[in-house]
Formats: C-alpha cells, sequence, structure tokens
C-alpha cells in the first residue's frame, strides 16, 4: 500500500489548486479523481474572476489568486487563458449603502473598483436596462479564465513537482487506521496522515465559518450551508445545465445586419446641404467662384 501525507480527493480547480500548493512545499501528495482533471462541474464553469466581495478575507484572497493567473505561466509553465474584461455589479436602492461601504474598502486592499451612478452607466453601456438600478461598482481587474486549462496547469505542475494521479478511480470508503487514514478506491488503497475531500466539507468547515454561516441563517439563506454539508447537491452539474436553457430575462438585442451600401447621409447629426440649398441667385455663386482665393492660378 503507497503512503502518502497528504491525500486529495477530487481534481477540479480546487483539488488540482491545492494539490500544486503542497507539492510546491514538498509535501507529499496524491489527487484522486472518479473522472479526469476539471471532468466534473468545473469544467462547465463561467470561470469569472473577481475581487469583488463584501467579506474582506475573501477579497483578499480572491486578489491574491487573480494576480496568480495573469502570471499564471511563471507559476506553472503554462497558460490560464485569463483575459482582463473589468466586472460591472448593478445594485438596488436597498444594497445602495453597503456598496458605498464597501468600495473604498476594496480600493484600500488594491483591488481597483470604481462607484458608479445610473447616469454613468448608461453613458457606458447603453444597451443595459437599469430600471430599478440605484448604483453599481466597477471592477478594473476582474476577468475570466479557462477553467480547464487553469485546472489543468495545476495538476500537471503538481505532478512535475512529485505528486501522484490516480484518475478513473472512485472512492469507495475512507477508514481510520492507527494516527492517519485508509483512502480505498475499489482495489487500490493508499494509506494518509490527512484526507482533503473537495465535495463533502461537514462538521470542520462548519466550525471554521460559524459566523458566515450563522449570518446567512439570520438573513434566511440556507445556500451556504447547503454547500458546505452536501457539495455535489448544491452543485450539481445538471442543474447548472438546466439554468442555462431557462428563458432569458433581459436579453440584448444584437445589433443589426451590416448593409452592403451606406447611405451617406446618415452618417451626420446634421444633415449637409449643398449649394442648391443656399437661398443665393446665380449671380452670387458666379462671383464667389470667380473670386475664390485661387481661383485664377
Amino acid at each position: 500500500m503507497d503512503a502518502y501525507e497528504v491525500a486529495v480527493i477530487g481534481a477540479g480547480v480546487h483539488g488540482a489548486s491545492v494539490a500544486f500548493h503542497l507539492a510546491s512545499r514538498g509535501i507529499r501528495t496524491v489527487i484522486i479523481e472518479k473522472t479526469s482533471p476539471a471532468g466534473g462541474p468545473t469544467g462547465r464553469s463561467s470561470a469569472i474572476c473577481r475581487a469583488y466581495y463584501t467579506n474582506a478575507f475573501l477579497a483578499t484572497v480572491a486578489r491574491d489568486s487573480i494576480a496568480m493567473l495573469r502570471d499564471f505561466e511563471s507559476h506553472t509553465g503554462r497558460e490560464s487563458g485569463f483575459r482582463r474584461s473589468g466586472l460591472l455589479v448593478l445594485h438596488a436602492a436597498e444594497d445602495e449603502s453597503t456598496v458605498r461601504e464597501v468600495v473604498p474598502r476594496l480600493n484600500d486592499q488594491a483591488i481597483p473598483t470604481d462607484l458608479l451612478t445610473p447616469y454613468q452607466v448608461a453613458a457606458e453601456w447603453p444597451a443595459f436596462d437599469l430600471g430599478g438600478i440605484a448604483v453599481a461598482a466597477f471592477e478594473r481587474d476582474a476577468g475570466y479564465a479557462d477553467p480547464v486549462l487553469t485546472t489543468q496547469g495545476m495538476f500537471e505542475r503538481a505532478r512535475e513537482l512529485g505528486a501522484e494521479a490516480l484518475l478513473g478511480r472512485p472512492v469507495t470508503g475512507i477508514e481510520p487506521e492507527g494516527d492517519g487514514w485508509v483512502v480505498r478506491t475499489g482495489d487500490t488503497s493508499v494509506a494518509t496522515q490527512r484526507v482533503l475531500s473537495m465535495k463533502h466539507l461537514g462538521f470542520t468547515a462548519l466550525r471554521d465559518t460559524a459566523r458566515i454561516a450563522v449570518k446567512n441563517l439570520l438573513r434566511g439563506q440556507t445556500n451556504f450551508i447547503r454547500m458546505l454539508w452536501k457539495f455535489d447537491s448544491v452543485y450539481n452539474p445538471k442543474l447548472q445545465l438546466a439554468d442555462h436553457n431557462l428563458p432569458v430575462r433581459y436579453e440584448i438585442s444584437l445589433p443589426p445586419a451590416p448593409r452592403a451600401k451606406v447611405n451617406r447621409n446618415t452618417l451626420y447629426v446634421h444633415h449637409a446641404h449643398g449649394r442648391g440649398g443656399r437661398e443665393i441667385d446665380e449671380a452670387t455663386e458666379v462671383f464667389v467662384d470667380q473670386t475664390r482665393a485661387g481661383a485664377g492660378d
């Protein structure tokens, strides 16, 4: 039976990241995945990269993560597909006081964010329906990445640094043994001192995030607790795909198809008028032509 210091269950972006950072520190690590890297919800993610969080700790971690994605090649030798696009977040009136408090704090955390009025948003993005919008925030350094490239990049770099991988091996059991654990994957078993399961967080995570959990529960928000308790039930790939098939409530109209020949008159704010539109007689026109500077040269 092979022995490791840490067994990471799940090779999505979180599992690959954990394995990469552990292997970077010389920790003997094994990654166990039932399919392939980014083969689950990670591969279907929109991979939005933002640091626009009301929680200061999350904002700092996200800021540093975006910086890593920008310099991904220097960390892993591979591309993450990161593109800086900025992130615009629209808020209703009930969020305004929080937004006005959070935006200055984000700037203090070196997360450049602009506070915008609906008029400023309309000037920059005229296609948006701003009904019910009181304030907006624009995070300048936000963007998006390729979830598969990012995951595979950290996964492969982790292997180069010494991590081992068991792919196509669903975990069938985790049992305590001595001071460590045994992780069973069908006909294979591995011994490890620690097990990190990226699919189920449970009591340990609930203990460490009790304040956030209670705050959300007081607001009637239960998704955070459900995410800790049953990750797969909340972030189900089938549910995510079903969301994409729902009717679009606020569809932005596409621009009209280009015409083969452009009517030049439509390019003017004020239509140009030739000589025929001027209220002067023919004799005056002849005089102007004859006396125009350079006409006799």
